[in-house]
């Protein structure tokens, strides 16, 4: 009976102190989900005596990181038109000015390169096929600007100077200060926002560092997917040996308590979301199903004619000290 009368005792009284502590516990781990970051970090893959993890440290505390951004217009407007090439330019300063740009000094765009050629070679731009395709084309392929701007056009009818085309065409804009792969994520939410204003242009991105952005996008929603279908599958399982519903609820609502305050707790570790410890999350939710599945089954499943009381106490005698220390 010592085990009986080692648990009876907090079923029958109430513990100030415990009450506020677990009060105070709850809040805390809402907390820490509220704040939990995504990304992983790169030393997390390695050993912590590996030189390249104090490498690591080194370059993210003395070089900010940057990237260049390819930004390829696939559906090019008329630029004989002034309207076009204004709209064509607030599409660039957009993008040049987005979170984590440096603006117009890391950009490279070819209408502004080509009108400053103009306005030192003494050239007149009027808004025709002359000035605007043609003249386009011919001072992308001069021997100085060849490999720096001709790739970066599509056009067509080449061979056919009155009907030749401008089709499509890349730029590119400079970005600074990425520390961590969460600022991949927000950096790739604003590129496509941008992309998604001007859709008539057709236009897309690309960073090296885009399938790195992609991947940590999809965790948090995977996460809740997968601790969703855990939970469901538990629940189902535990309706078919425990027909009572309301055992199942306060099961549910167990499970879902055990896991927020794992998830809230290794928020308030610094352990960020990531492929690592979204297995951990998922985990936890057989964590938490050993304790109420276990102890509600034996609580229902006793065959003697006891107190509601009494019945509780023989289940926590039975298993609460070897679910406590795993025996």
């Amino acid at each position: 009976m010592a085990g009986r009368n080692a648990c009876i005792p907090c079923l029958q009284t109430t513990d100030y102190i415990a009450d506020n502590e677990n009060e105070f516990g709850r809040k805390l781990a809402i907390y820490g989900i509220m704040n939990m970051e995504q990304g992983l970090d790169y030393d997390k893959l390695l050993i912590k005596t590996d030189p390249v993890v104090r490498t690591i440290a080194i370059e993210l505390e003395l070089f900010h990181g940057g990237d260049q951004i390819d930004i390829a217009v696939v559906k090019a407007s008329d630029m004989t038109k002034p309207m076009n090439r204004k709209r064509v330019e607030q599409m660039v300063h957009d993008f040049e000015h987005m979170i984590f740009g440096i603006g117009p000094k890391a950009t490279q765009v070819w209408i502004r390169e080509y009108q400053k050629y103009a306005n030192i070679t003494g050239a007149y731009l009027q808004n025709d096929h002359e000035s605007w395709v043609e003249g386009v084309y011919h001072w992308s392929r001069l021997f100085a600007f060849y490999k720096l701007w001709a790739q970066d056009f599509v056009w067509e009818n080449e061979n056919d100077p009155e009907n030749l085309t401008m089709k499509s065409f890349r730029f590119r804009i400079g970005l600074s200060a990425l520390h961590s792969p969460s600022d991949l994520v927000l950096e790739s939410h604003a590129l496509r926002a941008i992309a998604a204003k001007y859709p008539e242009m057709d236009i897309y991105t690309y960073e090296y560092s885009r399938m790195i952005a992609d991947q940590l996008n999809i965790i948090l929603p995977n996460t809740l997917l997968n601790d969703s279908i855990a939970i469901i599958v538990l629940v189902i399982i535990a309706l078919l040996f425990i027909p009572n519903p309301i055992c199942i609820f306060w099961i549910l609502i167990a499970i879902i308590t055990m896991d927020i305050g794992v998830i809230g707790f290794l928020a308030l570790w610094n352990v960020k979301l990531d492929p690592i410890s979204m297995i951990t999350m998922i985990m936890a939710i057989g964590f938490s199903i050993e304790y109420c599945a276990h102890i509600t089954y034996a609580f229902v499943s006793n065959p003697n004619d006891v107190t509601p009381v009494d019945r509780c106490g023989e289940a926590m005698e039975k298993l609460a000290c070897p679910r406590q220390f795993n025996y």
